[in-house]
């Protein structure tokens, strides 16, 4: 039988049952590689596309380093930046599989996040983004070229704000800001969508697609409930964090983000209740609408069925039957068919039928 394409799950990448944990084993969609380097401090900016991994973790110490990795399927690049920055295993290997839970784990010499970004207009559609924040580096994982990330990359060219003044906590905290405002445009068009929607329902002006429109949209707004809550979790393990890579300061700017975050959550939250309530109003008001039409189709069936006896008894042209030859017969069938239906209606009315 076939299922339909809503209906059926998404395919994990994973590793193969029995693979030792660890072993990074990209799927068949993965994009080539890309390393980009941004190094920066209070006095310049460093940029170089595929550094020298060796002559970059040589430089530690020197400002901060960020490592971007954009495309998953050269396992030998990653495995060689993993050894030089220390990266544990059971770590990079969540980086390189797709489609992890967000959230932050704490390693001996660094932190594991993941988060998942936007990934065009549908909610179902997202990017897994994965960060390492060690003591002077954040390295992060794309699964392809293109992010939200570039706002974050031209403050650090332009030292704009006090991002080029502070450590690689700072520089996690923007990367992971931007993912968070990312979501805004998605919250507002679909709060958009749902408000036109609403003013259609209500008017009563909307058609009978609008049942398929609103359950899509509870879908979706469901979709995003979830993706706000998981990295509503990451953000507030980050802030609880040891603050040996996360400085007190950089932990007043994350509840910043979370006060974003948990805005956004109120407003999806908001809008699916809204969806739902929407879609069981137009159900209703369809039956009811329904109901008010049975009801006049009943009325008139009920009317009909003695004038329909009448008829039918004096139709039955018998010669011995009575007012056959009498003139004034058919006008008195007609008054008392009239006369039928009008006590009939009367009825009806004050028994609150009609």
């Amino acid at each position: 039988m076939h299922t339909p394409a809503r209906l059926r799950p998404k395919r994990l990448h994973g590793n193969a049952a029995g693979v030792a944990p660890g072993t990074l084993q990209p799927h068949a969609e993965a994009k080539e590689t890309r390393v980009t380097l941004l190094r920066y401090d209070g006095e310049g900016v460093t940029e170089a596309v595929e550094p020298e991994l060796v002559k970059v973790r040589e430089g530690l110490g020197h400002g901060v380093i960020w490592l971007d990795v954009q495309g998953m399927a050269d396992t030998r690049r990653i495995q060689e930046l993993a050894g030089l920055f220390g990266l544990h295993p059971l770590a990079v290997e969540d980086a390189v599989t797709s489609h992890q839970r967000a959230k932050a784990e704490a390693y001996p010499e660094h932190l594991f996040v993941v988060v998942r970004q936007p990934d065009g207009d549908d909610p179902a559609n997202t990017e897994q983004v994965s960060l390492f924040l060690g003591a002077h580096y954040v390295i992060t994982f794309q699964e392809h070229a293109g992010d939200c990330l570039d706002p974050v990359r031209e403050r650090i060219r332009g030292a704009a704000g006090r991002i080029r003044k502070r450590g690689p906590d700072y520089l996690a905290y923007a990367i992971l800001d931007a993912v968070v405002d990312s979501y805004f445009p998605w919250v507002e068009t679909n709060d958009a969508h749902l408000a036109e929607i609403e003013d259609e329902v209500l008017a009563g002006t909307a058609n009978h697609g609008v049942i398929d429109t609103l359950a899509r949209l509870r879908r979706r707004f469901a979709r995003l409930r979830r993706l706000l809550a998981g990295l509503n979790d990451c953000l507030e393990d980050l802030r609880e964090a040891e603050a040996s890579l996360v400085g007190a300061e950089t932990k007043v700017y994350l509840r910043d983000a979370l006060d974003h975050l948990r805005r956004m959550i109120d407003q999806v939250e908001h809008d699916r209740e809204t969806a739902a309530g929407l879609l069981d109003y137009h159900i209703s008001r369809v039956n009811h609408e329904m109901n008010d039409v049975m009801k006049v189709l009943t009325v008139m069936s009920t009317v009909f069925i003695p004038l329909s006896f009448l008829a039918g008894l004096w139709g039955m042209n018998f010669a011995s039957m009575p007012e056959l030859q009498t003139p004034w017969g058919y006008p008195v069938a007609l008054t008392l068919m009239a006369g039928v239906a009008a006590w009939l209606l009367r009825w009806f009315r004050r028994r609150r039928w009609i």
